[in-house]
């Protein structure tokens, strides 16, 4: 009997250490892995593997995160704008605290670029413009569209004398 108590005290410690260390460290090469301003990883903010976020809105630079545990008491939650290629997250105003708000995918500029659109009884109490931003990022610095520019000194009719 002293030998089954040993074992299963031990086997307790094991399991209790383990799993710490498990989830301590986010999957590699996530999102989850990236800072905020206050040092710690969008990994720990959410919660770990008992993760209380899930992704809103996604383009090919940016990321949307609710986390439904507000660190401020509100009970809508936290919102998180995650910079891909900066590697980088920020807490963002969400504009409520109402228990009755919601995430929806809306759009900008006729349709032309996503948003991710936070409500109120339907009423948009703020708008996070993802797609536009994603573009802006796509359209800058050397990836910025540029063409040559035209030889205007061969310009006019030519004719064979």
């Amino acid at each position: 009997m002293k030998r089954y108590v040993v074992v299963t005290v031990l086997a307790s410690l094991w399991l209790m250490a383990s799993p710490a260390s498990a989830t301590s460290q986010p999957p590699k090469n996530t999102i989850w892995e990236y800072r905020g301003d206050g040092g710690k990883t969008l990994w720990q903010v959410c919660g770990s593997q008992n993760s209380t976020c899930r992704i809103v809105g996604s383009t090919k630079h940016y990321v949307a995160v609710l986390n439904h545990k507000s660190v401020s008491g509100c009970a809508f939650g936290d919102f998180y704008i995650v910079a891909r290629t900066d590697g980088n997250w920020q807490q963002r105003d969400t504009g409520t605290c109402s228990p009755n708000a919601y995430v929806q995918k809306g759009y900008i500029n006729n349709g032309q670029y996503s948003s991710v659109d936070i409500g109120v009884n339907g009423t948009i109490v703020k708008r996070y413009p993802i797609g536009y931003w994603n573009q802006q990022k796509e359209l800058s610095g050397k990836k910025r569209p540029h063409w040559k520019e035209k030889d205007r000194t061969k310009g006019g009719l030519q004719t064979n004398q």
